[in-house]
């Protein structure tokens, strides 16, 4: 059920992301909400389901994407497992606390998305890319990080409910 409830999620959320949020919303920049997912179940539930749910993710957006294949299958594995390695280190009930640890979540995403494409190599400073691309998206999934954090809390609330009945 656990993998039903957050499957179903990742499939709401891949939708919002690519087909129903526009990118004129907020300077051009399009929200990571499957990052945001990844990073809360790695603190959820751990490295090895952050690290395997990011490799999933990943594999979906650079699928319909068109950029370099596999660049965000990595950086969403990587982020997953970090995330989940601190999981005893990070309480996520707190309201202050998601958008902070989305906000290091997104710069390291970002991070590992420059340092593995071609961006370095491209005629873009990465100053230029930090004010345009990587601000935006931080602030972007810090403010959605909130709600996401809600509705995996409830998913959660309602399957230790489910679990305790039995």
């Amino acid at each position: 059920m656990v993998y039903f409830l957050y499957g179903v999620l990742v499939l709401v959320l891949f939708i919002l992301q690519t087909a129903l949020i526009p990118s004129n919303l907020f300077n051009n920049t399009i929200p990571d909400l499957l990052l945001i997912i990844v990073t809360f179940l790695a603190i959820n539930r751990g490295k090895t389901a952050g690290g395997i749910l990011g490799f999933i993710t990943g594999l979906l957006q650079d699928w319909f994407s068109g950029g370099l294949f596999g660049i965000n299958a990595i950086s969403k594995t990587i982020i997953g497992y970090l995330f989940g390695f601190l999981k005893k280190n990070i309480y996520p009930k707190n309201i202050s606390v998601p958008p902070l640890v989305v906000a290091i979540a997104t710069i390291f995403n970002q991070l590992l998305i420059i340092i593995f494409s071609d961006y370095l190599l491209s005629k873009v400073s990465i100053e230029a890319m930090i004010k345009s691309v990587v601000i935006p998206l931080l602030i972007y999934n810090s403010i959605l990080s909130i709600i996401i954090n809600l509705i995996i809390n409830k998913i959660d609330n309602y399957l230790a409910r489910r679990n305790s009945s039995r």
